[in-house]
């Protein structure tokens, strides 16, 4: 491995579907679960410490 050689990574559509599935349905748990905590939720300040 020298430097100034390049690797490709081979994608799969599949996988990157699959990844992207993923983040889209985490998003909508965050949501959910914000939504059911209400107003309050993170409002202390050590909450984001």
């Amino acid at each position: 491995m020298g430097i100034g050689k390049e690797y490709v990574l081979e994608v799969d559509q599949d996988s990157v579907r699959e990844a992207m599935n993923s983040l889209y349905n985490l998003f909508g748990t965050s949501r959910e679960v914000l939504k059911a905590a209400g107003l309050g939720v993170g409002a202390c300040r050590d909450s984001v410490l």
